[in-house]
C-alpha cells in the first residue's frame, strides 16, 4: 500500500496501481478510497489491480475455455472497426489487459449500462466471472 501515486522501476512511470507476478499489488491508498467512495463510477482502483492480479495467477478458479472465448471478443474489439464506448474509458484502449481490467470495473460498478453498450463482452464477462451482477441490478 502506497499513500499516493508512486514510482514504479519496473514501468519507469508514476502509477496508482501495479500488479506484479501472482501475488504483489501495490496500490495508492488515496486513489483506492476514491474509488470506493462512488460505487457507480466505473473507475475502482482495487477491482482494476485485482482483476489483472486475477488473470496472472494460474491458481485463479478460471475456466480456461471461457477466458479464452472472452479475449476472442475482446481482440475482436480492440482490432476491429474503430471502437466507440460511452463507458468504456480511454485507458481500457491500451490492450487486452488493461481492457479485461475496465470491464471488471465496469461489471462490479455499472452493469447495466456495461450489457447495453457492449453485450458481447459483458455475457462473456459473466461466464468468466460466474455471475450476472446485471441481472441482479433488476
Amino acid at each position: 500500500m502506497h499513500p499516493d501515486v508512486f514510482y514504479s522501476r519496473l514501468v519507469d512511470a508514476h502509477v496508482k496501481g501495479l500488479t506484479i507476478g501472482r501475488r504483489i499489488v501495490h496500490i495508492s491508498w488515496k486513489h483506492y478510497l476514491e474509488g470506493i467512495s462512488d460505487p457507480k463510477s466505473g473507475v475502482c482502483l482495487g477491482l482494476h489491480e485485482f482483476a489483472h492480479a486475477m488473470v496472472i495467477d494460474p491458481g485463479t478458479p478460471v475456466r480456461e475455455w471461457d477466458f479464452e472465448e472472452w479475449k476472442k471478443k475482446a481482440y475482436r474489439f480492440l482490432h476491429g472497426q474503430k471502437p466507440m464506448s460511452p463507458i468504456i474509458r480511454d485507458y481500457g484502449f491500451s490492450n487486452e489487459n488493461e481492457l479485461w481490467a475496465v470491464c471488471c470495473e465496469l461489471f462490479f460498478e455499472r452493469p447495466l449500462e456495461f450489457r447495453q453498450y457492449h453485450s458481447d463482452l459483458y455475457r462473456a464477462m459473466a461466464r468468466v466471472l460466474n455471475q450476472d451482477t446485471a441481472r441482479r441490478m433488476k
